[in-house]
């Protein structure tokens, strides 16, 4: 379904309103400002780990544990390399 039908069908299933309220207002439009490129140019192999850091990194944002490039970058190396 698309978005709206699918907020449509979770609403009437009785899920919780606020948080999927607060996604389409807020956070579906956050991005990374960081990118794969990124990862592999500071060295990181390129390998399945950079688009699972990268995922993690994406989390971490909209849980506000990152905010910038440079928290991101940050972060996504230290997962990359498995430090976090």
């Amino acid at each position: 379904p698309e978005p709206l039908e699918a907020l449509a069908i979770a609403l009437g299933s009785g899920a919780p309103g606020e948080p999927l309220l607060r996604y389409l207002a807020d956070l579906r439009t956050v991005r990374l400002e960081i990118a794969g490129a990124d990862l592999l140019a500071a060295g990181v192999p390129q390998s399945p780990a950079v688009g699972r850091a990268l995922d993690e990194t994406l989390r971490r944002k909209l849980d506000g544990e990152v905010s910038g490039h440079d928290d991101e970058l940050e972060m996504a190396l230290a997962l990359a390399r498995g430090a976090r």
